[in-house]
């Protein structure tokens, strides 16, 4: 019995670590892009000025 409780409480967490390592990757994805854009956005500012 506490052993079936125990592998059923491992598979929610195993699912619940799942969901947030997928919601990070996509926030990282984002965040990524957006600095990307703006450190381009830097560059070609400064060669303009130069």
């Amino acid at each position: 019995m506490e052993r079936r409780e125990l592998e059923e409480r491992m598979t929610r967490l195993e699912k619940n670590f799942e969901d947030y390592n997928i919601y990070w990757r996509e926030r990282v994805a984002y965040i990524s892009i957006i600095v990307g854009l703006i450190v381009a956005l830097i560059m070609t500012w400064i060669t303009l000025i130069k």
